[in-house]
């Protein structure tokens, strides 16, 4: 299996040294040591493990329905320029009475 593991460094993404990837790849064929601290799970736990991953999930459901709009490259691109977590500014833009959105837009 192919695959590339990047680290976060003074704010940038980059490629792993391939040392690193060595290790990784020597630890994830290593066998799982169990510990008092770490035991192996059991049927049980594993149920009540997936009960409450499935209880979580469930109310993370997204109450929001994803749609699609048009806009202007400009209009988006004022937007983007806003950074991360602009589609919920536009969201709530778009909440907002419609002159909001004629004057973010310039329109």
């Amino acid at each position: 299996m192919f695959f590339r593991i990047f680290f976060i460094g003074k704010g940038k993404a980059r490629q792993t040294p391939k040392e690193q990837i060595k290790r990784i790849r020597a630890a994830a064929r290593a066998p799982i040591t169990y510990t008092p601290d770490c035991p192996e799970s059991t049927p049980e736990a594993l149920a009540e493990f997936a009960a409450k991953a499935r209880e979580l999930r469930q109310s993370r459901k997204v109450t929001k329905p994803a749609v699609t709009i048009r806009v202007s490259s400009s209009c988006l691109s004022k937007y983007k320029s806003l950074g991360k977590g602009y589609t919920g500014i536009m969201a709530d833009v778009l909440d907002q009475e419609p002159v909001g959105l004629v004057e973010f837009c310039g329109k």
